[in-house]
């Protein structure tokens, strides 16, 4: 009995260890199960990420090195000398073709007002050589011919003073003024009360120091645009070094002001005399003193012009 007592306690424990090892390798083939799913999860994983697209790696793994390169360029194409002179040239060559069409549009437009320049064959008939002066034509004469020309106050001075530069200085009066009829008339109305009262001396400082200004101002707009700066010279410059067009540009930019000085000076000077009226002291007095506030202007932009000579032709 004892016996049997014992066998069954055995079988009992047998039994409990049966169990205890069947669920360790439960267990076992468990866990076994969970790693090689990992594993293999793995493996599809890493397939997926080697057939990727090769744009969509360079995209996902982009260290910046492409981008820095388009981003930070050097621009050696656009900032090397050629590339950079042609750009300078091409401002150089619209800025003188500019200047040059506004030139001709006021021209043509002062001529087709009515405003003539004299030919040689005009220009006899207005001062014959037997004719010593101006003020020798009759009133009927000369009431005639101030018909035919514009400014006429403004031909008798230029005749008297300069005939051997005329009309080539006429033109260069009316384009100092820039083709401004109406500019030209208030100074052709200016001649008019000089020489009053015995100031024989007036009409030729009037002339020296203002009109002669005025067709200086024309003259140099005229070489600058057309004789230093000529299509020959462009040429030149186009295929020269990009030194020499910056300097071109820079010379003709500072030319520009100054002239733009003197004129917005000169229009000033016209104004505030233009209502004035006749009297002695006109040229001394009202005048002369504004006449000397130009001097330095005028000095700046001769000086500029001969810049651009120099420059050309060194």
């Amino acid at each position: 009995m004892r016996l049997y007592g014992v066998l069954l306690v055995l079988l009992v424990i047998l039994m409990g260890c049966s169990q205890q090892t069947s669920k360790e390798k439960t267990g076992e083939k468990t866990g076994t199960t969970k790693t090689g799913n990992k594993r293999k999860q793995k493996g599809v994983n890493q397939k997926k990420l080697d057939e990727k697209p090769v744009d969509d790696e360079i995209n996902d793994n982009d260290d910046g090195e492409e981008g820095d390169i388009k981003d930070n360029t050097t621009g050696e194409e656009g900032n090397s000398g050629d590339g950079g002179g042609k750009a300078r040239y091409a401002v150089l060559e619209k800025k003188v073709k500019e200047l040059r069409e506004k030139h001709e549009r006021a021209k043509n437009k002062f001529k087709e007002a009515g405003h003539p320049f004299p030919n040689e064959e005009e220009r006899s008939r207005l001062f014959p050589d037997s004719q010593p002066n101006i003020h020798g034509y009759s009133r009927a004469t000369r009431a005639f011919l101030a018909k035919q020309y514009s400014f006429f106050n403004i031909v008798k001075l230029m005749r008297q003073q300069d005939s051997d530069r005329y009309p080539d200085f006429m033109d260069d009066i009316y384009a100092g003024l820039e083709y401004d009829a109406s500019l030209l008339a208030e100074v052709d109305k200016i001649i008019t009360k000089l020489n009053h009262e015995g100031q024989s001396s007036e009409p030729k400082w009037f002339y020296l120091l203002f009109l002669n200004r005025i067709c200086e101002v024309g003259e140099y707009n005229r070489k600058v645009l057309y004789e230093y700066l000529s299509d020959a010279t462009l040429a030149k410059l186009k295929s020269g070094n990009e030194a020499d067009i910056e300097k071109a540009n820079k010379l003709l930019g500072e030319f520009m002001k100054k002239k733009a000085d003197l004129l917005g000076l000169i229009k000033t000077q016209i104004k505030a005399v233009e209502n004035k009226e006749k009297r002695s002291d006109f040229f001394m007095n009202l005048i002369r003193p504004r006449l000397e506030a130009m001097r330095d202007v005028y000095d700046d932009l001769e000086e500029s012009s001969e810049n651009i000579k120099n420059f050309v032709r060194s």
